[in-house]
């Protein structure tokens, strides 16, 4: 004990239920909860000690038990040893420290939430002061010590346990050791969407009305026709080949991809992989501006190909809807039929400004949900892709308590 009779420790449930078990005469629990063994130690001595030598002030919302402050079971267990001696629990809403004063101490501790950390075990962990000279009157009582402490505490009602109950059985908490090695697994690893849309300009193809096809007498023509026109030639130096090699490089380079899964990124190369991104982005804005030109001269010609192809059997028999709405009964003059003919192909084909803009480069870093821990399936491809994930992680105290990141105790 230093000179001014404080002491700094790490308040695990053992040392609290042993501080609250070793009271003889009067008992503080301020806390928004406690666990159900701390909750069973409390009850003995409140039965020991009679109704009005013991006050308990908890917060009784059921995001107290999602946080991980503390169990429901143990407002249940206090809050039937209240009725039996005809007294209450206390609520006290937004509670968020605790405060235990026995007959000669007081602690003030910083409760664990579960679900971000580990229960205290390990001592190097502070989370509480204990004083060793009384702050209160040997003979003040417990409802007098809250009282100076400036609560205003209610008596918990029995609907309120009921609903909290209600509550918490339709969003229950989530289990907090997988909550805990959600955190731990995302210091080191993260999710990836990385998409590159609309680079693979040889694969584009033009969609040709239905009634335009196989019209094309033009053999260069026919070769492109099926069922849409190719928008350049397949080996056209505009492809976006190169563009794709790039990206896929990046991938190889830099990403773990699982089937059903998607990619996966360690943490320790996620600031390389990021410069390979910017650079790639650099590249393709480079690549649009550069071949703005050629794309609009390759679409311009493939474009007046097909109009070359189809005017003279689309000038002999038109479309009905053309027909009907534009050329009226035969005859038809061939210079409006073209007219025609180059004005639906030219929006279907579009631009090559319009094809550039949708060359998209996707880049989403996203973190690891509650529910690939839980499916054997993703925490089996991990532990095989990165065997040596955890040894860095060793320090965390949620690692520990789980016996490493999976829990798997190896």
């Amino acid at each position: 004990m230093n000179p001014q009779g404080c002491t700094a420790l790490s308040l695990s449930d053992q040392e609290l239920m042993a501080q609250i078990s070793c009271t003889s005469r009067r008992l503080v629990v301020i806390a928004p909860g406690v666990s159900a063994v701390v909750a069973k130690a409390l009850a003995e001595v409140w039965e020991r000690l009679g109704p009005s030598n013991v006050q308990v002030v908890l917060d009784v919302d059921p995001e107290v038990c999602r946080i991980g402050y503390g169990e429901f079971e143990a407002v249940k267990i206090l809050q039937a040893v209240a009725g039996r001696l005809g007294t209450a629990v206390h609520s006290q809403s937004g509670l968020r420290i605790g405060v235990v004063v026995t007959d000669e101490t007081t602690l003030v501790y910083s409760p664990t939430p579960l679900l971000i950390e580990s229960k205290i075990e390990d001592s190097r962990r502070s989370n509480a002061i204990r004083i060793d000279t009384p702050l209160a009157d040997p003979d003040e009582t417990p409802l007098a010590i809250e009282q100076n402490l400036g609560l205003e505490s209610r008596p918990v009602a029995e609907n309120q346990v009921r609903e909290a109950e209600q509550d918490l059985t339709t969003n229950p908490p989530v289990k907090f050791d997988l909550a805990q090695k959600v955190r731990v697994f995302n210091t080191c690893l993260e999710f990836v969407e990385f998409e590159l849309r609309g680079h693979r300009i040889s694969q584009r193809r033009v969609p040709i009305p239905s009634d335009l096809m196989g019209l094309a007498k033009d053999q260069r023509a026919q070769k492109l026709l099926r069922s849409s026109f190719r928008l350049v030639p397949e080996k056209s130096k505009i492809s976006g080949e190169k563009v794709d090699r790039l990206k896929q490089w990046i991938s190889n380079n830099y990403l773990t991809t699982w089937s059903g899964y998607g990619n996966v990124i360690l943490r320790t190369r996620k600031a390389a992989f990021e410069r390979a991104v910017r650079t790639l982005d650099r590249y393709i804005k480079r690549f649009q501006r550069r071949l703005m030109e050629s794309l609009q001269s390759d679409i311009d010609q493939n474009r007046e190909l097909l109009v070359s192809a189809l005017l003279p059997s689309v000038a002999a028999n038109p479309p009905q809807r053309w027909i009907r709405k534009f050329l009226g009964p035969k005859p038809w003059k061939e210079r409006e039929v073209e007219s025609l003919l180059r004005s639906e192909l030219k929006k279907a084909f579009g631009s090559a400004k319009d094809v550039m803009q949708e060359m998209k480069l996707k880049v989403v870093f996203k973190g690891v949900t509650y529910e690939s821990l839980v499916d054997p399936e993703f925490v089996r491809l991990v532990e095989q892709a990165f065997p040596n994930l955890r040894t860095p992680f060793e320090e965390y105290d949620a690692a520990k308590a789980t016996g490493g990141l999976f829990g798997t105790g190896r």
